[in-house]
Formats: structure tokens, C-alpha cells, sequence
């Protein structure tokens, strides 16, 4: 069985990857554990869990879990509020969404050499991925207003990656300006196992690997994905 290991900012990300991923991957043989990033490892043993605070944190975690010869290694970092000392971080500027990712990505895995570690970069938070199914968020809600107005807004912007990241606009604070009651890892839970696998590839591009598909298939993906089955 394939092991892969995928360092995680978050207690969010960590229940996406073990609620919903996981599952999926494990009925085609393959294991995947999400690993929260430590913050601190004291000397006594143990360690606190959350928080991407800089590259010689991150760098030094996937070094730790790549000393495991027989995994492979990912990550699941958001581009938004990534600290400026990643690698790539600079030349990412002005790029596309998807190039802005893939430019941090590839200068990631060049500065740890493993062939072992393919990273993985989204653009914004992980909301973004909560936006990539909007329509779904009017159930959740009990409002069917907060699912059509950030749907809305998921399409006037072009998806949900090229929704802006400005201190007001990002998608956690569109989602909470529309929802009030939204409490982040409780959503994530509860929402997506309903979404079938792997339902951020239906509206998100950069999470996708592959070739787009053409336009009438991109647009039954988001019929799915928004609950229009």
C-alpha cells in the first residue's frame, strides 16, 4: 500500500484530509495521513500543533517527515498569508492564480531535492474550497439567501480562485459577512462528506492535476457541485 503523508496547517485542513480524502484514497489502496504542523517541539517531548509561521518551520518538518524512506510527502499550504520567506514566494507576484501556486510548489520541492515530496500550494485559505460548493452552504445555513448571494459572488469573480484576498473580500471573510453563525472545522465536517470525492476538483482548477476538461464538462461539474444534480 502507497503511504503518503500530508503536512497540514490546521486542525480545518487536518479533518478535510482525514473526513473525506482519506476515505476516498483508502478504497484505492492508498494511505494518507494528515500530519499537523508543529509549532513548537519541546525538549521534554510532545509538541504544538498549528500555524505556518515561516519557511524554517515548514522546511524543517518536511525534512523530519521525509526521514521515513518508505512515504511519500505533501503538503496542504494556502498561498494567502504564506510567509514571505517561502521559496518562490517573490516570483509568484502578478502571476495567474494557478501559476502563482505552481511557482511556489516547484521552488519548494527544488529546495528540499526529494524526489519523494510533491507540495502542494492552494491559492487562498481553506475556504476556498468551502466556495468551490457555495450553493451547498444554503442548506447548512438554514438560509438559502447565504448560498445564492456566495455563489454569486464565487461567479462574478470567475471561481472561487480568483476571488481577491483583500482584508475584507478573502473567502473566510465573504462567508462569514454572509453567514455570521459559520464556525469553520464544524462546517467543514459536516458539509462535505455529503459532496461526493473529490468535490474541490469540480470548481477548482489548481487542485486538480491533468488537463482541463472542456467547457460543457466544466459546467456539469459546477451543476454537481453546486447541489443541481
Amino acid at each position: 500500500m502507497t503511504r503518503i503523508l500530508i503536512s497540514v496547517e490546521g486542525q480545518t485542513e487536518e479533518t478535510f484530509v482525514r473526513d473525506l480524502l482519506k476515505p476516498h484514497l483508502d478504497r484505492l489502496g492508498v494511505f494518507l495521513q494528515p500530519v499537523v504542523l508543529a509549532t513548537k517541539r519541546p525538549s521534554g517531548g510532545g509538541k504544538y500543533r498549528g500555524g505556518l509561521t515561516s519557511w524554517k518551520q515548514a522546511r524543517a518538518e518536511l525534512v523530519r517527515l521525509l526521514t521515513d524512506t518508505s512515504v511519500l510527502v505533501t503538503t496542504m499550504y494556502d498561498l494567502y498569508a504564506l510567509p514571505g520567506d517561502f521559496p518562490g514566494r517573490q516570483m509568484a507576484s502578478g502571476r495567474s492564480p494557478r501559476a502563482r501556486c505552481q511557482a511556489v510548489q516547484h521552488a519548494v520541492d527544488s529546495e528540499i531535492g526529494s524526489a519523494r515530496l510533491r507540495s502542494y500550494v492552494q491559492l487562498h485559505e481553506f475556504e476556498s474550497l468551502v466556495l468551490s460548493c457555495a450553493g451547498l452552504l444554503g442548506d447548512r445555513s438554514g438560509d438559502e439567501r447565504v448560498g445564492e448571494l456566495l455563489e454569486q459572488q464565487v461567479q462574478a469573480a470567475g471561481g472561487p480562485e480568483f476571488v481577491n484576498d483583500g482584508p475584507t473580500t478573502a473567502p473566510s471573510k465573504r462567508i462569514a459577512s454572509s453567514w455570521p453563525g459559520y464556525v469553520k472545522i464544524l462546517t467543514a465536517r459536516q458539509s462535505w462528506p455529503k459532496l461526493g470525492s473529490p468535490p474541490s476538483g469540480w470548481h477548482v482548477p489548481t487542485s486538480t492535476s491533468g488537463s482541463p476538461g472542456s467547457n460543457s464538462r466544466q459546467a456539469d461539474r459546477r451543476r454537481r457541485c453546486c447541489g443541481c444534480r
